[in-house]
């Protein structure tokens, strides 16, 4: 990890995470950090398990591709469960503090839960112990466990009272999609009556497929923001820290494809396919691509950086350990079953658990797997060197002499490099945009957004303007690179010299730092040139 010299308040702090997995705005990401010392924290496996005894010179570590003089060497090991009557009183009280962070996203609290949490009461947790709990959107600090029964009772009730805010929620959607669903199953027992099957039929896929989406952006994907602060948090945290989640499979209604209905749907689609009516042929290739949508977007995580997010978290020396819960949801419907839909955030833990050293465990029986994840033991490696710009860390690489072993490392130790990848992941995904291009005496104007731009660097474009008369003369033919110092620029170009007439205009513009480029016509008329 990095020692960093700024200050941090943990009430406000508190204020920044809110839920790690919660819903709320954008906030801004941003990070000043000067490296006095950095610590590289490596785990070294082969063949899935942990090594552990190797030397410093079997290392060999790089920054921005120069070689580092590794200073400091240190074996890390821990674990949860701790046979401290093996220990002496001593060696007990000396003992680092540990701070545990209990992360439930869940919409049915049961009696498994329940148990899980008795267990992490009674068995994992010490009075000594620190504790931070998120239950969905609601968060809860404990300093003391001097009284955990009364503690474990509290928690208890707000499971209980959260999930059951969370499961009603969920209902609201999954009730207007049975509404649909029984909507479409009456008009499709008429549908000799229906003129336009192929339109219902398609606005009936396109209803389906909003109202999942919009459960999806709301309870499915995180705030990358609540990663990035509480990155930021727990890294300043300075005792042995411990997270372990524990979170229920998310459920979505499905069309089943062998239902009566989606089994007359199918019949009319390959009907249409052999049409000779154009519009039924053309909707057949729409209907088909929208059932493959609707695969896709059930099955499949998309749009959130999980390996970005778990490097993040790789250097904040905290073991991840993850439990996911089966949920199981009855349905009257014959035509829909419920079924387990990927999430951002399954993925993203999935892999913070494997860059951290934790253990995921899939498992209702909760008490068994949190046994299990008390008794795995994380190794790793601390190598620290001196960097020699300590305003700046540049890329990180490690090397071993034995190249059978597999390393897990980040090549970029900061929290706040996030920030940058976001951004430059948002900007890669737009194109560059001509807007208002107009001619009028004898000035061509326009503007230009959605290029990547730098709060602090700007950006930096390339534009070209051609101008050709009506035989394809040019009489006009300029390029330049300027850079941009705002996030929308306005070009005024003065075109002096040109005979009344039509011409054709055409500007090219390129953002040197994505290179997408576009292109934008103008067609003068002779009214509008001088």
């Amino acid at each position: 990890m990095i020692k960093k010299s700024f200050c941090l308040w943990l009430m406000i702090m508190f204020l920044w995470i809110g839920h790690l997995f919660g819903q709320q705005e954008n906030e801004v990401l941003q990070e000043t950090v000067r490296v006095v010392n950095v610590e590289v924290p490596v785990r070294v496996y082969y063949k899935g398990k942990p090594v552990d005894n190797l030397i410093k010179n079997d290392f060999k570590l790089y920054e921005g591709g120069k070689s580092q003089d590794i200073h400091g060497f240190i074996l890390k090991r821990k674990k949860i469960k701790i046979q401290e009557l093996a220990l002496n009183a001593e060696q007990v009280q000396t003992r680092m503090g540990r701070y545990f962070v209990l992360v439930f996203r869940i919409t049915h609290y049961n009696d498994y839960i329940k148990d899980g949490l008795e267990y992490v009461f009674d068995t994992i947790l010490r009075e000594s112990d620190q504790l931070l709990v998120f239950i969905n959107d609601r968060t809860e600090f404990f300093k003391s466990l001097t009284d955990k029964v009364s503690v474990n009772a509290k928690l208890d009730r707000i499971l209980h009272d959260v999930s059951l805010g969370a499961r009603n929620k969920m209902l609201m959607y999954l009730k207007e999609i049975e509404n649909l669903v029984n909507k479409h199953k009456f008009e499709m027992s008429l549908r000799s009556k229906i003129a336009n099957k192929h339109i219902f039929i398609s606005d009936y896929f396109r209803k389906f497929l909003e109202v999942w989406k919009i459960y999806k952006r709301k309870h499915l994907i995180p705030d990358i923001n609540k990663y990035y602060n509480f990155a930021r948090f727990i890294k300043n945290i300075d005792k042995e820290k411990w997270v372990i989640n524990f979170y229920q499979f998310e459920v979505f209604p499905d069309i089943i494809i062998s239902s009566e209905s989606m089994r007359q749907i199918r019949q009319l689609i390959g009907e249409w396919q052999v049409s000779d009516n154009q519009e039924l042929s053309s909707f057949s290739r729409i209907l088909s691509r929208q059932i493959i949508e609707i695969e896709k977007e059930l099955s499949v995580a998309r749009d959130f950086p999980s390996e970005e997010v778990a490097k993040i978290f790789h250097n904040v020396d905290t073991t991840f350990h993850s439990i996911f819960m089966k949920t199981t949801f009855g349905t009257l419907l014959q035509d829909m079953e419920y079924r387990e839909v990927a999430s951002e955030l399954e993925s993203s833990l999935r892999a913070i658990t494997a860059r951290t050293g934790g253990e995921l465990v899939v498992s209702n029986k909760l008490d068994t797997a949190l046994d299990r994840i008390s008794e795995v033991e994380d190794v790793y490696y601390m190598l620290t060197y001196a960097p020699k710009d300590p305003d700046k860390v540049g890329k990180i690489k490690v090397k071993l002499n034995n190249r059978k072993y597999k390393l897990v490392y980040s090549p970029n130790l900061r929290t706040g490099y996030l920030s940058q990848f976001l951004e430059e992941k948002q900007f890669k995904g737009k194109t560059v945009k001509i807007e208002g291009l107009k001619f009028k005496k004898e000035k061509l104007m326009f503007g230009i957004s959605d290029f990547y731009w730098h709060k602090k660097e700007g950006g930096m474009l390339s534009i070209r303007i051609r101008v050709k008369d009506q035989q394809g003369k040019s009489v006009f033919d300029q390029k330049k690179n300027i850079k941009a110092t705002q996030k929308k620029i306005n070009i005024a170009l003065n075109i002096r010299g040109l005979k009344k007439g039509d011409y054709n205009v055409v500007v090219d513009v390129s953002d040197l730092y994505t290179k997408k480029t576009t292109t934008q016509h103008l067609r003068t008329g002779s009214g509008l040139c001088p």
